[in-house]
């Protein structure tokens, strides 16, 4: 019984203590009052509102945007080539999300030629929904540059301007 001589100091039991309670925080169950004071939308509207005339007050009407849009274009050039990001809003039309991948959107040059997905291994696929309007990053590399490049998406189809140096 002569390793019963390191429970006699001070070090050691502030240690388990320090262990024993951190422990118990750890493992403690989140409060209900962190997130009680956040409340959640639940109709937001989607489209895009048509303008408003002189003293009316109410929008004249909601247009839902058909097929896909392309927001935004990053051209970044890489080793070989160039990676270019694209910001896409999009709806699914079939019920359900639907991935985006090189089977259910498709990119080309003009000339025809396929333009496959940059591959990030530890990226989660990217997905539209449905029942509202999904604002996804899509990226897709190139070997030679272009000047614009067509996706195809659910039977939409929509041209993108690759401009040097954005």
């Amino acid at each position: 019984m002569s390793y019963l001589f390191i429970l006699k100091r001070f070090e050691v039991w502030l240690l388990f203590g320090v262990v024993v309670v951190l422990l118990v925080f750890a493992f403690q169950p989140l409060e209900e009052e962190i997130v009680a004071g956040v409340e959640v939308a639940e109709d937001i509207p989607t489209g895009i509102v048509i303008g408003i005339a002189d003293g009316d007050t109410e929008p004249e009407a909601a247009v839902e945007p058909e097929g896909f849009q392309i927001t935004a274009v990053d051209v970044e050039p890489a080793d070989v080539g160039q990676v270019i990001k694209l910001t896409l809003l999009a709806r699914a039309k079939s019920e359900g999300p639907v991935f985006l991948n090189e089977d259910t959107l498709k990119a080309s040059t003009e000339g025809g030629v396929p333009i496959p997905h940059f591959f990030a291994p530890f990226q989660k696929p990217q997905s539209v929904i449905s029942n509202e309007d999904s604002l996804v990053t899509v990226k897709l590399w190139m070997a030679e540059s272009a000047e614009a490049i067509w996706l195809d998406f659910q039977g939409d189809r929509a041209k993108a301007e690759l401009l040097e140096g954005s």
